[in-house]
Parts: structure tokens; sequence; C-alpha cells
């Protein structure tokens, strides 16, 4: 590849971590090292929201934000930045996902050969853990409707063969997704009403609802959903980032989903909160899901 302007301006947020302890930022400033070519497709911001600001490479922007205004805030920031600097694509990055170089290479490949398909507003990999493939799924709102329609089943997540232009509505995480600036733009930017959790899939909905379309790359990444892990139940502080999940969820389906879908949320939640008592020795995770099924109040 022969060098040419930055297109693509990454952000990745960092809280309460360093630069040199994040795995984002330690795979993504590596695999760019290994090809100066590479690396000038991309620019790089550091958005801190930890308390205290901390000493970075001259080599990336740096914007340190210590009253944590959450996702949204970091994000809306980078697009800003990167509207300004005239890139086309915004990507996306949590403080502990690990790029790979062939993801990157991807991603400048598929930046420019889509760049002039206006209908695809987002550029994502299918991203993993343990459990299996848990980015790119179906829209929220329709998983929550297939608990009773058995007649059409389907697979809630992509698949290893999912490639391409996907017409039907998903949702993918924010983390290692390359979303286009100017279809960001047009939807307001990331919606301020989900600051933290429920950001991604509010930001799809939208961007979905435009008329525009999400673009599956071959590209697998490893990343872990925390509340997927049995040791988030049992950290400290977690019961409070539960409450905020759930209260998100809620706003989003009471917000985007008919009544029937606030019903359907209703049970998802009991059976959640049933889960959580087999699961969880702290019974307050299970009385926060039971409290939210009854009152449907964030």
């Amino acid at each position: 590849m022969t060098p040419v302007a930055p297109h693509i301006y990454a952000v990745i947020v960092l809280y309460n971590q360093s630069p040199a302890d994040s795995p984002a930022v330690q795979a993504f400033t590596t695999s760019l090292a290994s090809d100066a070519s590479l690396a000038s497709h991309f620019r790089l911001l550091l958005y801190d929201n930890s308390p205290f600001a901390q000493t970075v490479s001259p080599a990336c922007e740096y914007h340190h934000d210590p009253s944590n205004e959450g996702l949204a805030a970091a994000y809306n920031y980078a697009l800003a930045r990167a509207a300004a600097e005239g890139c086309e694509w915004l990507l996306l990055l949590d403080q502990d996902t690990q790029v790979t170089l062939a993801y990157l290479e991807e991603t400048v490949v598929l930046t420019r050969k889509l760049a002039a398909d206006l209908r695809i507003s987002a550029i994502v990999p299918r991203l993993k853990s343990d459990k299996g493939i848990k980015s790119p799924t179906l829209d929220f709102l329709e998983w929550l409707r297939r608990q009773v329609q058995l007649q059409r089943r389907r697979a809630l997540f992509a698949t290893a063969e999912t490639y391409g232009l996907q017409e039907e509505q998903y949702s993918a995480f924010n983390s290692a997704s390359v979303l286009r600036v100017e279809s960001l733009q047009k939807i307001g930017g990331f919606p301020k009403a989900f600051w933290l959790d429920f950001l991604d899939v509010a930001t799809f909905n939208a961007l979905h609802t435009s008329g525009t379309r999400l673009f599956v790359m071959h590209a697998t990444l490893v990343h872990e959903l925390s509340l997927d892990t049995k040791r988030f139940y049992e950290k400290d502080g977690s019961l409070a980032r539960y409450k905020n999940f759930l209260g998100a969820m809620v706003r989003f389906v009471r917000t985007f989903g008919t009544a029937r879908d606030q019903l359907l949320m209703r049970f998802w939640l009991l059976k959640n909160a049933i889960i959580l008592l087999r699961t969880s020795k702290d019974r307050r995770f299970s009385m926060t899901s039971l409290k939210h099924a009854f009152l449907l109040r964030e």
C-alpha cells in the first residue's frame, strides 16, 4: 500500500487504565508499527475518562475528561474530530479489544471499496467469546419478539459464513465497529440518552431507521462480554453497572418498542431474575431484575 492521507479516525476510550496496560492500545500501535503504509490510513485518539491525566506518546492525540460522561460523550468528541480532520470513517475501540493486523488491513480495503456506497453506514467484524459469536446480532426488539414467534426462529447472531451487506436490521457491539462519519452526522451523532449501556443498540437502530445498512467483514476478533461472565456478578461495583444496564435496556424498549415489546421485556426480566437467583450468590442482582420486570422503569 502506498502512503495516503488518513481516512479512518480511531478512538480508544480509556478508564482507569494506562495506555501501556491497554490491550487495545498495544495491539493497535504494534500492528501499525509493523507497516508504515498501513499506518498512514489511520489517526488515533486516546480519550481518557480516568480521574487523572496520563502521559501518552506524542504519536497520537490525547483528550482527558475527568468528568467521565461516558461513551456517548467520548464518541461524539471523536466524531467531531474525525469530521474536522476530513476522515470518512470512525473506528471505535474499547480499551480491552485486541485488534489484529488482518482486521486492520481488511478495514482499509473495505473502507476504500465501499466509500461510494452510501447505503452502508457501518462495517463490523464478528466478535466472539468462549461462548461463541456475540456480535453482530439481530436487532434487540426482534430478539425479544422471537421469544414467542417459534415459527420464525432464526439465528440470533451472525455465523462464521455471514459476510457482506445485511438488509435485515442488525446491531453490533461498539468496539471494532467502523462507522461512516457522514451517516453519524445525519442521525445527530451518538444518542446522549444512552450515555454508556445500550449505546451501540440505539446507534445501530438509528442508522437502520435512517435507511442505511451494516456490512459484515471477514475478520473475527476475540471480545469478552463482561455481563456474560460469572465473575462480573462477584466484582465490586458490578451491581451499579448492572442497574444501569437494565435501566438502559428498559429505556430503549419504552422509547422504540410497542406495548407488546414492553410485555415481552417484562417476561425476559422475570426469566433473568430466576436465572440469577440460581447462579449468583448476591440476591441483589435477581431482585434488581425482578424490580425492573414489575415497574418497567429505569
